[in-house]
């Protein structure tokens, strides 16, 4: 099967766009207050830092399912394969579970929950079938109405901004801080293995640091948006809202005359959401595909679909219950083996497995 090319600007969009979904839902470790910004920063740069590990394993742009089977052996590469599929579906259920309950509850407060997120997975899936290409282009113009949100969000509010909200800077208590930025990382941040599937698209070589750097992009506009709330709102606020960034998008405004930016918020997210949809559909039916030897991953997509919609349904009861379990001590020893100690073993075994070629290669 032949892939579609992308160039190295269009996988930065697609990883930037991956990861800024419900960036104006729920502010992630809000109960370290004040500090939250500070656990946005530790794990931008965490996420960062694993995006690069991961870019310099897939430097030769191999099929990331085929690299685990090289590095692992082929049982436990399989294995591997079909538990990144599980994780990845139950990752991206959570997201439109978060997205559609936010949507409900802010903007669409007659509309069943249902609704919204299956018209997105549908269009997702028409998306994934075309392939890779026809996702980037959708993100080509999608780019520019997310980052007039973030301008408007950042801009608009200047004059409520109190840097006083951010002392003292010291925290008391170091340990909850970083607890903090590791469900940050996990929550926000830490798919970073679902955008390996880009790797064999890219088109030009030595472009492999695109999507690090599509990484590095998120985590600093992440990071700005908990700032630019915490000195909104203050320490109180963070505490006790519960959508804190869609509050301090509520009472921008310019003059008189434009009014209600929050609503801003929910297109900008339903637009985001299509790409951690499409991109998560695309790992999973490719993960599948290498995993039952199936000539191609399109027959699976359109099932893998229809099932995502039922179970973003039925997961979870309520808002309450759904973050109880994502901030969870649970949550994180499940996540963090996943998300960052397999990206630093794919890295360390490829690094090997090159210098034993080199060192044969050599002989």
């Amino acid at each position: 099967m032949k892939l579609d090319a992308i160039s190295p600007r269009s996988a930065f969009l697609l990883s930037f766009l991956f990861l800024t979904g419900n960036c104006y839902s729920l502010l992630f470790a809000s109960g370290c207050g004040r500090f939250v910004w500070l656990c946005y920063l530790i794990a931008g740069l965490l996420a960062t830092f694993v995006a690069f590990l991961l870019a310099r394993a897939m430097h030769h742009k191999h099929d990331f399912f085929e690299t685990l089977e090289t590095l692992f052996s082929r049982p436990l590469g399989k294995l591997i394969t079909l538990i990144l599929a599980l994780y990845a579906f139950l990752s991206i259920a959570t997201s439109l579970s978060i997205f559609g309950r936010f949507n409900q509850l802010t903007a669409l407060s007659q509309t069943p929950t249902v609704i919204l997120p299956t018209l997105i997975i549908l269009i997702g899936i028409r998306s994934c079938r075309a392939g890779i290409g026809t996702i980037a282009r959708v993100g080509s113009f999608t780019i520019l109405f997310v980052f007039a949100v973030f301008l408007v969000f950042s801009l608009l509010g200047i004059n409520f901004l109190s840097p006083d909200a951010l002392l003292p800077l010291i925290p008391n208590e170091p340990l909850g801080l970083l607890r903090g930025a590791l469900s940050v990382f996990t929550n926000q941040l830490g798919d970073l293995l679902l955008l390996t599937v880009l790797y064999p698209h890219l088109s030009e070589k030595k472009s492999s640091r695109a999507i690090p750097l599509g990484v590095a992009s998120t985590s600093l506009v992440l990071t700005v948006i908990s700032l630019i709330t915490v000195m909104t709102l203050g320490e109180r606020g963070i505490l006790s809202d519960s959508y804190p960034v869609f509050t301090v998008l509520s009472i921008r405004g310019v003059g008189n005359f434009i009014q209600h930016l929050e609503i801003l918020s929910s297109v900008s997210m339903t637009l985001v959401i299509f790409f951690r949809v499409s991109l998560a559909l695309y790992f999973i039916a490719n993960a599948l595909r290498h995993f039952l030897a199936l000539p191609d991953y399109r027959a699976i997509v359109f099932p893998l679909g229809i099932f995502l919609a039922g179970i973003t349904q039925v997961l979870y009861r309520d808002m309450l219950s759904l973050r109880t379990r994502l901030e969870s001590d649970f949550s994180l020893a499940v996540a963090l083996p996943l998300q960052v100690l397999l990206p630093v073993l794919i890295y360390l075994l490829s690094v090997a497995k090159r210098k034993n070629k080199h060192t044969l290669g050599s002989k």
